[in-house]
C-alpha cells in the first residue's frame, strides 16, 4: 500500500508490510465493533495504523490514517462499505457545495448507519507521485469521480492548496521521517501527509501544494 510510507511506514515488499504488522501489534490498542475489533497504534508523530480482526480473531485488512490538527464541520450524506473488507468503508460528505468523499480507518467505529449529520472530521490528504511544491496556485478542491457515475465511491481528490505549516516529522515506531502540512483549501483547513522522496523543493509557509490526494478521515464528534 504506497500511502504508508507518506507517514513513515516503509512497505517496499510483503515481507516489509508484514514486520510492520507485528510491529504494530505488540503497541496497538483493540477497539471492539459489533463484526470483530480494531488494534490502533497511534504514533507520537501523528501517524496512526489500524489492524482489522474478525470474530474469528484473523487478521483480515489495515489502513493508514494521520491525526491532523483541525477538524472541518461537514455534512455525512451516507456510508459507503467497500468489498475488501467488513472493516473498510467511507462516506460521501459535503462541504458547501462541494461533494466528496472519504475512506474512515476506523469505518465500523464511525457510526456508518448514522446517515445523514452533521459532524466534525479531521481529514488528511495523502500524498502521490504527482505532489508539487510551487510558489502560487489558485484554489482547488475537486472530487475525482468514479468510473461508474451511479456510485461516488473515489475517494481521491484534486488539491491545490497554500500551506500554512510544514513539518518534518519521524515516525517513532519505523524511525522513518515524513513530511506533514497544514494548509488552506477552499473546504478549510487539511492535514496533508507525504513522503520525502515526492518532495524536489523544499516547503515553506507561503507555498502552494499541487496534486491528486487520496482522502482518510475520522468523524470526531464532540472529541474535537
Amino acid at each position: 500500500m504506497s500511502n504508508l510510507s507518506d507517514i513513515g511506514f516503509p512497505t517496499p515488499d510483503e515481507t516489509a508490510i508484514n514486520e510492520m504488522i507485528i510491529h504494530v501489534l505488540e503497541v496497538a490498542k483493540p477497539a471492539q465493533v459489533p463484526r470483530g475489533f480494531y488494534l490502533v497504534y497511534s504514533d507520537p508523530s501523528g501517524a496512526e495504523m489500524y489492524l482489522q480482526g474478525n470474530l474469528d480473531q484473523e487478521l483480515v485488512g489495515f489502513n493508514p490514517h494521520f491525526d491532523g490538527p483541525d477538524a472541518i464541520d461537514l455534512t455525512l450524506i451516507s456510508a459507503i462499505e467497500r468489498d475488501s473488507s467488513d472493516f473498510d468503508g467511507g462516506f460521501v460528505a459535503r462541504f458547501g457545495d462541494t461533494e466528496f468523499v472519504f475512506d474512515s480507518p476506523e469505518f465500523r467505529m464511525a457510526e456508518p448507519e448514522n446517515t445523514p449529520r452533521e459532524t466534525a472530521v479531521r481529514l488528511t490528504a495523502f500524498a502521490s507521485n504527482d505532489l508539487g511544491v510551487v510558489e502560487t496556485a489558485e484554489p482547488e478542491f475537486t472530487a475525482v469521480p468514479s468510473p461508474e457515475p451511479e456510485i461516488p465511491s473515489r475517494p481521491i481528490a484534486v488539491i491545490k492548496a497554500e500551506i500554512v505549516r510544514v513539518d518534518r516529522r519521524t515516525n517513532v515506531l519505523s524511525g522513518q521521517d515524513f513530511y506533514s502540512f497544514e494548509v488552506i483549501s477552499p473546504i478549510g483547513n487539511l492535514a496533508v501527509v507525504s513522503d520525502p522522496k515526492w518532495i524536489t523543493n523544499e516547503p515553506k509557509p507561503g507555498d502552494w501544494v499541487t496534486g491528486t490526494f487520496w482522502l482518510s478521515g475520522k468523524a470526531v464528534d464532540g472529541r474535537r
